[in-house]
């Protein structure tokens, strides 16, 4: 196994081509929530009065709510939100139609944080800097990869759905392929509790610092 490693290891190394060949659809999801949050990003900076407005009206009451849960609630709190997201791609990716929104997907968790920390930036400055990179960022990073990950194997199994009706469209499915997409999860299911553990963690130690 550790043999087989490096000969891959080995062909990557002497042409970067086939590492990306080989794992594009997840490079181009992480594209995806990159687009997602620069776009939200800029919405905010030409964004209306009464966008502002919802933010503002949010983003306080999410500092007031975080600074005064208990850590297991804001724990199950910040698990619940990303367990339903992951849990719709997860039912996605039985459906052999399911492909453009799941590839979507990072893009609309991406402009959320955009929208999240571009308000941050522009109408609190450096404490928003600061706000972002303790209250938003570590638990947003592990999210993000959980939902590329999910969203690039809902897709995966969605296409073997697809190409029993479409027989030019390779693949085919089975129960070895769902079992495995099962177990697939679990791991991505793993991602989500350690982002809950963050989330909860650095507000119950920092949210009471952020008095917006």
């Amino acid at each position: 196994m550790l043999r087989t490693s490096n000969v891959y290891a080995e062909v990557y190394k002497a042409d970067p081509s086939q590492y990306l060949k080989k794992n594009r659809l997840f490079l181009v999801l992480i594209v995806m929530f990159f687009i997602g949050m620069v776009y939200g990003a800029i919405v905010i900076r030409n964004g209306s009065q009464n966008l502002i407005g919802t933010l503002s009206f949010m983003t306080d009451g999410f500092v007031s709510k975080r600074s005064g849960q208990t850590l297991l609630s804001t724990l199950v709190g910040s698990f619940s939100s990303n367990f339903i997201f992951i849990f719709i791609l997860f039912l996605m990716g039985f459906s052999a139609i399911s492909q453009p929104f799941i590839f979507f997907s990072p893009c609309f968790y991406g402009l959320g944080v955009g929208l999240s920390m571009g308000y941050m930036y522009t109408y609190y400055g450096l404490k928003g800097v600061g706000f972002c990179g303790v209250m938003i960022l570590p638990h947003a990073c592990i999210s993000a990869l959980a939902i590329v990950l999910a969203s690039k194997e809902s897709i995966r199994l969605s296409n073997l759905f697809l190409s029993s009706v479409i027989k030019k469209i390779e693949g085919e499915i089975s129960l070895k392929s769902i079992k495995l997409y099962c177990a697939k999860y679990l791991v991505i299911l793993v991602f989500i509790i350690a982002s809950a553990i963050i989330d909860s963690s650095f507000s119950f130690l920092f949210a009471r610092f952020f008095v917006l």
